[in-house]
């Protein structure tokens, strides 16, 4: 017989960025069903456009490439103790990575974009209440440890 590890997070403020899909979501439900109030992003205009139900959570549509949208996100935050930097995809196909612009989107996405969220949410992550403090969790794909064709 196998116990479940159980985590409270009640009151406590998450944001994770792509939480609509995949591992974000996951973390996302995760941080839920722990009794946090979680805020997710998407790319896609309102959460209603994605096909899985997102209504447990809150939503803001934000284009992480563009840096000037996620310093308007973290302005419009009053409040976060645990910041997700989840968002991010590989450009394998056409265009691929290998084409500067579509590399340049890359690094916007991947590295940029954590750096920036991260920054913009300081000062709130700073004056976080939250017992142990404040955290940002960073996501990282397999191939930042191992070169992928």
């Amino acid at each position: 017989m196998s116990e479940r590890v159980r985590f409270d997070f009640s009151g406590c403020r998450v944001v994770v960025t792509g939480g609509t899909s995949g591992i974000g979501h996951a973390i996302a439900q995760a941080f839920a069903e722990a009794g946090a109030r979680v805020l997710i992003t998407g790319r896609k205009p309102e959460a209603a456009h994605y096909e899985r139900d997102l209504t447990r959570f809150e939503y803001f549509a934000l284009e992480l490439t563009q840096r000037a949208a996620i310093q308007r996100f973290a302005a419009s935050l009053e409040r976060v103790d645990v910041l997700v930097n989840n968002g991010g995809a590989n450009f394998p196909f056409e265009p691929s990575e290998w084409e500067p612009e579509t590399f340049e989107r890359s690094l916007a996405l991947n590295l940029s974009a954590p750096f920036h969220l991260s920054l913009g949410c300081h000062a709130l992550l700073k004056a976080s209440r939250w017992p142990g403090g404040a955290a940002i969790v960073n996501l990282a794909s397999m191939s930042s440890y191992f070169a992928v064709p």
